[in-house]
């Protein structure tokens, strides 16, 4: 079994990618049929209690849409597993993050240029979508649908549990994921007294119980699936609020990992009997996520999924950026990849393990590499995907892997996100120009076999890394963050980059805005003061501080020394050396410095 169909449908109004001259673009609807029996599909839950054609296989849909050459003749493809369907946005081709700022803030995409990174030299990228739980029927995003369990052993599965969280006070919420962004699992019965609401803080992992009486759902108007839970006395910041409850429906979500992996696999294999919109398979088949798609690709790994249903290897190379240690819960019961883990909880997936693909077989493994910002460190985990926290060892890199800290950038680049409220100025120096070069050294990696740049990550060897708490400690002498640094308080221990005399991060590749310095630039960045809950941070935000705001005691002389054009090119002039920039991207890096 595997693609059964792979058909052409027209590109929804309202997308704003168009293609550039020579090339084509164009949306496909895939449908993969599963072999609950076939050994390679092994281990995802509820795949065998769904339901089955008359040929004994299990059907997922996937939407996918592909830019390539006019001619189809395909060098190097890039699968893009998409975050949260959205499709806007050529990878490596500008700002890291406009994709992502796209969907979450409604930014309008860059054009896109027939010089495009991953144009060139015969180069093509398909987007492949595989959440099921995409909220709103958006046809502009690329989604997947997949089985769910029998209604006969339904009732045999666990219940559903979410945890909400808010910006500020609330009488109501959204059951979970992302407004907006994410479906909920629909409530069985509303008035199901067995269902129980717990208020979790920090260091509290079971909460406190919520009487029955003081809380409930309430359906959404005209949606039968959109379910709201209020409460009497108001949810507020800083408190995470588990929901416990039995759900209407239970989807085989695993399912569309193995239907990623079947569509990349079709792309790459001849002879099949559904005609390709490749006239010939790629040469080099890369993947690339980011954020929560990062997750999906480390899960992708963990579970071993780079083979095909005939043995062969599926990607070549990943690029996974900005997902830490964690991995998307998409092989279990009720999975809720758009929620995060309380705080204080164990990120699901995080550990000191070291290799996630020591299970997978040489001839199928890929080569990887895993880049994070600071927010992934400062959050608890990036720093478990090499090294040990409890023996505060560092871990060797694997042969077929490498590690990169992008210092003093966070996980969004130049926007808060809406409704958060930062205390300090938004971080907003893009990661995009070290992402191009660390695709374009993925992608010589794999076909040309030139070695990547070593890992650069924070280390016990040569001093580079140290606690969260420690370096929170030194946080306190900068103006404006004493009284707004009680960040650590009920949260696990952390292993962050050290830092310098101007608090940015010693570990990892430094651009010129960290290191000659021209601003202390942060992962994290506290809520207001003025808000409950201020202590915590706000999510995925990163802080900007002018040198002479945060450090007032230092000469204007010393500031200004360092604000030069010269030293800002030497330092991107090193980075192209070392091969982390792009030695056409060494101008634009210096310009982008001198904004400061």
């Amino acid at each position: 079994m595997a693609v059964r169909r792979f058909q052409r449908f027209p590109i929804p109004a309202g997308v704003d990618l168009s293609a550039p001259e020579g090339c084509v673009l164009e949306r496909y609807e895939a449908e993969v049929v599963l072999d609950p029996a076939h050994p390679s599909n092994g281990g995802v839950a509820g795949l065998g209690d769904a339901s089955t054609g008359a040929d004994g296989g299990v059907a997922v849909i996937l939407q996918a849409q592909l830019l390539a050459p006019a001619d189809r003749d395909v060098s190097t493809l890039l699968v893009e597993v998409v975050n949260r369907g959205q499709a806007a946005h050529v990878p490596f081709d500008g700002d890291a993050v406009t994709a992502h700022r796209s969907a979450v803030f409604g930014a309008a995409p860059r054009a896109l240029e027939r010089n495009a990174l991953v144009l060139r030299d015969r180069g093509a990228v398909l987007w492949c979508g595989w959440q099921w739980d995409l909220a709103g029927g958006d046809p502009r995003l690329l989604a997947a649908a997949v089985p769910a369990v029998r209604p006969d052993v339904h009732r045999r599965h666990p219940p559903v549990t979410a945890n909400l969280t808010t910006p500020v006070p609330a009488a109501v919420l959204p059951l979970f994921g992302l407004p907006g962004a994410a479906s909920p699992y629909p409530v069985e019965d509303l008035g199901d007294g067995r269902a129980e609401l717990r208020a979790i803080t920090a260091g509290d992992g079971a909460g406190a119980l919520v009487p029955r009486d003081r809380w409930g759902f309430t359906r959404e108007p005209g949606d039968p699936d959109g379910v709201n839970v209020w409460c009497v006395d108001a949810f507020v910041p800083g408190t995470t609020y588990r929901v416990t409850y039995r759900g209407g429906r239970c989807p085989v979500a695993g399912a569309a990992m193995l239907a990623v992996r079947d569509v990349v696999a079709f792309l790459r294999s001849r002879p099949h009997p559904v005609p390709s919109p490749l006239p010939a398979p790629p040469a080099v088949v890369l993947g690339y996520g980011m954020s929560q798609a990062g997750r999906f690709l480390r899960q992708f790994l963990h579970d071993d999924r780079n083979a095909g249903e005939n043995g062969e290897r599926v990607f070549d190379g990943l690029l996974v950026h900005a997902a830490g240690a964690w991995r998307d819960a998409l092989n279990g019961l009720h999975p809720q990849p758009s929620s995060a883990p309380a705080p204080g909880s164990v990120p699901h997936g995080s550990s000191a393990s070291g290799d996630l693909l020591a299970r997978t077989a040489p001839a199928v493994r890929p080569r990887v590499l895993f880049t994070h910002t600071a927010t992934e460190y400062w959050r608890g985990d990036a720093a478990l995907t090499h090294l040990d926290a409890v023996t505060e060892r560092d871990l060797p890199d694997p042969a077929h892997a490498r590690h990169y800290l992008f210092a003093g950038l966070d996980h969004y680049g130049s926007r808060r996100p809406p409704g958060r409220s930062a205390k300090f100025p938004v971080n907003d120096v893009d990661s995009g120009l070290l992402l191009r070069a660390a695709y374009w050294a993925l992608r010589r990696w794999v076909s040309e076999g030139v070695e990547p740049p070593p890992s650069a990550v924070p280390r016990f060897a040569d001093g580079t890394v140290e606690l969260r708490s420690v370096v929170l400690d030194e946080f306190r002498s900068v103006t404006g963050f004493g009284e707004a640094i009680a960040l650590d308080d009920g949260w696990p221990p952390a292993w962050v980059s050290a830092v310098d005399a101007w608090h940015n991060e010693r570990a990892g590749i430094r651009l010129p805005e960290v290191a000659v310095p021209l601003a202390t630039l942060t992962g994290w960045n506290p809520r207001t003061t003025d808000e409950p809950g201020a202590t915590t941070l706000t999510p995925l935000t990163g802080a900007r501080l002018p040198l002479d705001a945060a450090h007032p005691d230092c000469s204007a002389t010393a500031v200004d020394a360092r604000r030069t054009e010269q030293r800002c090119r030497e330092i991107a002039e090193d980075l192209a050396a070392r091969g982390v920039l792009l030695a056409e991207d060494v101008d634009a890096c210096v310009r982008r410095a001198l904004r400061y």
